[in-house]
């Protein structure tokens, strides 16, 4: 069972037990600190340690809760023999100390999921530093993860209630609505992620993106793949080629229902007679050709949300100093508008426009301040007119490109307002014939050496897009994958395990593009490192909190404790040091590496395995006494990180 199943079924059983949903929300933040949600886990992964900690809190000993188990005839690795012992602590306010609330009245709370998550360690768990804000972050997480109410419920709730209307609240405040509207709310009262506005079927599209749902089927008049739906897709129909031709009457959208054979949603089928809007009418080819529709798109919820205010992690840990808000967004060729992005980051989906692997027709630009014109390249008509208006609404002369055409290149240029600064419009692109961000572009052609008039590839269609408003380059020139602004001499592999918690998955090499491209959980601390390379050989030693420099490794195995990883369990680690040996015959390459620390926000210095090859102390990485947060290492024969 992996961690989302067995968080669900911790969710299901304690909430069917009178549990408040913030109350369950708030012990998931603790446990994933305490045990990563794993039941069957000993502490410091010591198996059959009965004075150590076990569990998903880690019930200290271990032989207080297995042996309760045992007397009580559950198995105690088992997820919910585990809640019943939280249950029978709450019966008898066991473990749960504090003189203002009892275990039960935690249980049945509807404080935030925040709150509970603090109450909850300082009460129950109590650590000798309860101050783990990572632990709140989590709760909200888990929160929005598992309340997610059904898009239909909203339907279900106003059946009866809504008359069709296109020019009224068009969300239901004032019993009328109509298709988008509804759906955009009830979209929003599933997901928690609030809208900008209500949007249309030609908007929609990256709304949907930005609450967690990707696009799995695109079809026409044929309908010959309606078998694939399933119940809570949402679906947009368009009257023309694509979604850019469904505004007004001649587009509609739904929610799937019945089994994957019906559609719901607030339609004009009863010619608007009061109260009957919402419908639930069979979905099919019939449907489809009947109502002149010729194109569809099919938005499937994904399991996640695409906003990371949800995960508690910062979209950028070092962000740059912008000189104004700019917001854009791109058009999938022959789809919706992406969510609107503003400025860039470089850790997560919401830190650039452009649906990866996809081509993209239309594009759109504002600032705050200042004024700001642009153009598109497009593969079929070339250079097109310039556009100063940043409004997807507006068609002809609010944003830049032609339906239909992939867009190749784009040109902008930033106009400082009187009296301020002076700054320029920073740009990079990415193409769908390669993985890395291209070279970073610059508005006056001449602030960054080389060729930077324009972004993107001609005869190579738009695949995504960052822009920022700066005095001077607030774009790193890293790629994602293994060309970060440079060349690396041999791939190198590395991990680290949350203090307490489990292995991180491995990274290769490092990116500043997305949460991939360093080891560590942003405001956690960690106790075990491996690392290994393709190429060559490395040695690698930590530095603890508790003990100081441990013994030098050589091997990289996240299975083998003993040889195969450093650290201590259960010690914070505020040092890494490596050392990289080049194979014979090959350039001389060194490990080039850097860190953050619990205790701020910013990437320390780079380091460098020789110590003296990066100006000042780059001996190794780290401030001792502040927990390590993150980790990035490249192996090459200059530098790779630009600070």
């Amino acid at each position: 069972m992996g961690q989302f199943e067995t968080a669900k079924t911790i969710w299901d059983y304690l909430v069917s037990q009178g549990w408040s949903k913030t109350a369950v929300a708030g012990l998931l933040g603790n446990m994933q600190s305490e045990s990563g949600i794993i039941a069957d886990r000993w502490e410091s992964d010591i198996v059959g340690n009965m004075s150590g900690g076990y569990g998903l809190v880690q019930w200290t000993p271990a032989s207080k809760y297995i042996n309760w188990a045992n007397a009580n005839g559950l198995n105690y690795k088992d997820v919910i023999s585990q809640c019943k012992r939280i249950e029978w602590e709450v019966a008898n306010n066991q473990q749960f100390y504090n003189i203002s609330m009892t275990f039960q009245q935690f249980k049945t709370s509807n404080k935030s999921p925040e709150e509970l998550a603090n109450i909850f360690i300082q009460y129950y768990e109590r650590p000798a530093n309860a101050n783990q804000p990572a632990r709140a972050q989590q709760a909200r997480y888990w929160y929005q993860q598992l309340n997610r109410t059904k898009v239909v419920d909203w339907f279900n709730k106003h059946r009866g209630q809504i008359t069709y209307s296109m020019t009224g609240s068009r969300n239901g405040t004032d019993g009328t609505a109509d298709c988008s509207g509804s759906i955009t709310q009830a979209v929003k009262d599933s997901s928690g992620i609030p809208y900008s506005y209500l949007y249309n079927t030609v908007t929609l599209g990256g709304y949907l993106q930005r609450c967690g749902y990707v696009l799995v089927l695109v079809g026409n008049s044929n309908a010959s793949n309606l078998s694939q739906l399933k119940d809570e897709d949402i679906v947009l129909l368009s009257g023309g080629s694509s979604m850019a031709d469904s505004g007004g009457a001649i587009g509609h959208t739904g929610v799937i229902t019945g089994g994957g054979k019906n559609i719901t949603s607030t339609c004009y089928y009863t010619q608007g007679e009061k109260n009957t809007a919402i419908q639930e009418l069979r979905f099919d080819k019939n449907y489809i050709v009947a109502n002149g529709f010729h194109y569809y798109e099919v938005w499937r919820f994904s399991g996640g949300f695409n906003q990371s205010s949800s995960t508690g992690i910062t979209n950028d840990p070092t962000p740059p100093s912008f000189s104004t808000n700019v917001h854009y967004s791109l058009r999938v060729l022959g789809g919706a508008w992406l969510g609107e992005i503003t400025n860039f980051n470089n850790s997560d989906s919401n830190g650039f426009s452009g649906l990866p692997n996809h081509q993209h027709d239309m594009l759109y630009i504002k600032v705050d301040k200042g004024t700001l014109r642009y153009r598109v390249h497009t593969m079929t008509s070339g250079w097109l007119d310039w556009v100063s208006k940043g409004d997807p609404n507006d068609m002809v002369n609010g944003c830049a490109g032609n339906p239909g055409e992939a867009i190749d290149g784009v040109q902008i240029y930033y106009t400082t307002p009187a009296g301020e600064t002076y700054s320029q419009a920073y740009y990079r692109s990415q193409t769908t014939a390669r993985a890395d961000w291209l070279q970073t572009c610059c508005d006056d052609g001449t602030s960054i050496v080389g060729y930077d008039g324009w972004a993107g590839m001609f005869g190579e269609p738009l695949d995504r897009l960052q822009i920022g408003i700066a005095k001077s380059n607030p774009l790193f020139t890293y790629s994602p994958g293994v060309n970060n602004g440079g060349s690396f001499s041999t791939n190198v592999h590395y991990g680290l395990r949350v203090l307490g918690g489990s292995w991180l998955g491995e990274i290769t090499n490092f990116n500043d593009v997305d949460s991939n491209g360093f080891s560590g959980l942003p405001n956690n601390q960690h106790d075990m490192l491996y690392i290994k390379v393709d190429a060559g050989t490395i040695r690698y030693r930590v530095h603890t909190v508790k003990s100081g420099w441990l013994d030098w490794v050589s091997k990289g195995d996240p299975n083998d404790m003993v040889n195969g990883c450093a650290g201590n369990p259960g010690e914070a680690i505020d040092g890494v040091q490596l050392y990289y040996t080049t194979p014979t015959g090959k350039t001389l390459s060194q490990a080039y590496y850097r860190s953050q620390t619990t205790a701020r926000a910013g990437w320390l210095g780079v380091c460098c395995d020789d110590g003296t090859s990066i100006a000042g102390y780059d001996g190794w990485a780290g401030m001792f006494g502040e927990p390590l947060d993150r980790l990035q290492i490249s192996i090459a024969a200059s530098n790779q990180f630009f600070d």
